[in-house]
């Protein structure tokens, strides 16, 4: 018995659409992973049977590639499920989905980031929906592609040429409201400090450039620390940041979370500090740790994005471009955001 197509995939280290890419003569295969393939091709005289490449004429293998940050937990896993929920709508219309995950942390993330581009790129796909920073060296990478291949970013905007549509929440709107829900709290009067994933990523800008602006319009009494604290999304560091922080600065009242991590990080040094003050916390978005912390009182609010709705939206989207040839109609898709406390969980 021959060599089958998924043997040679594993010989040649590359998916089983690559190596159709390869027999079929489809674009978007580097020279190198071509050359691999079809050596072992010919190395075991393999012929592709000819039902296989009537079914293969008659329906093109469409791949997208999904790119995130390697994190398993509540927010990430609500987006993956939202990816695959649309992909089994499409598998029997030859759609493949390809993930890379980058380890998001500070020394390596944007080489992660590009790392994992280059992987696609290696491949070979037709679009891509992308979590990334917003860094000029990761958008030449998206714009790289020969020939050029759709982009939709989502969570997290990047300005690449080849990008067709952003998908995401309201993100300056959800920093302000964080800031008003504050303001409040405080009586427009206090010391806050914010918590990001990475001031990189234009989420987290975004996010916080509302809350700023915010706070300068309605109160000259709340100062915002000059000190942003950045946890990567690690609890670890989280935790270590914020317990030198707080146990330094006890004159802090706030703490915006303009992530979704981090929280566990935060109750376990202010359970080591033993702090007698209650500090007011807003988060964003609701994974187990927000909804404890929101139940025993050391969150007050938390303001939510579509997590599902967005990885939905971003391969939806990818697909209606590869099979329409259309552009969205919208430059931006935005989610709302929503404010939920322990009254409403």
């Amino acid at each position: 018995m021959g060599i089958t197509s998924a043997e040679i995939a594993k010989l040649a280290n590359v998916s089983r659409t690559t190596v159709h890419r390869v027999i079929y003569h489809k674009p978007n295969v580097k020279p190198e992973v071509a050359a691999r393939v079809n050596d072992i091709i010919e190395q075991y005289e393999y012929s592709p049977n000819l039902a296989g490449k009537a079914l293969v004429k008659q329906n093109n293998v469409d791949v997208i590639g999904v790119i995130l940050p390697k994190i398993t937990n509540g927010f990430y896993e609500q987006v993956k499920q939202g990816v695959k929920s649309v992909s089994k709508e499409y598998q029997d219309l030859g759609i493949e989905i390809r993930y890379e995950y980058y380890e998001y942390i500070e020394q390596f993330s944007v080489e992660n980031q590009l790392k994992a581009i280059d992987n696609l790129k290696m491949i070979g796909v037709d679009a891509i929906a992308i979590v990334a920073d917003a860094n000029e060296r990761i958008a030449e990478a998206l714009d790289s592609f020969k020939p050029q291949i759709p982009i939709v970013s989502f969570i997290s905007d990047i300005d690449c040429k080849s990008k067709i549509c952003f998908i995401g929440n309201e993100l300056y709107k959800s920093g302000a409201v964080a800031a008003e829900l504050i303001s409040k709290m405080l009586n427009d009067s206090g010391n806050v400090l914010l918590v990001a994933t990475s001031l990189n990523m234009a989420a987290q800008i975004d996010r916080i450039k509302g809350f700023k602006e915010y706070l300068s319009e309605v109160s000259s009494k709340l100062y915002v620390n000059k000190t942003t604290i950045e946890n990567y999304d690690n609890e670890d560091v989280a935790y270590q940041e914020l317990k030198k922080f707080l146990g330094e600065n006890p004159n802090i009242d706030a703490i915006y979370f303009s992530t979704a991590y981090g929280l566990a990080g935060y109750a376990k040094a202010m359970g080591e500090l033993k702090y007698q003050k209650k500090i007011r916390v807003i988060a964003s978005d609701l994974i187990p740790i927000t909804r404890e912390l929101l139940g025993n009182g050391m969150v007050d609010f938390t303001i939510c994005q579509q997590p599902f709705e967005e990885g939905a939206l971003a391969i939806r989207t990818c697909v209606n471009y590869l099979t329409k040839k259309k552009k969205p109609k919208m430059v931006e898709i935005l989610t709302k955001n929503e404010i939920f406390c322990s009254q409403n969980l």
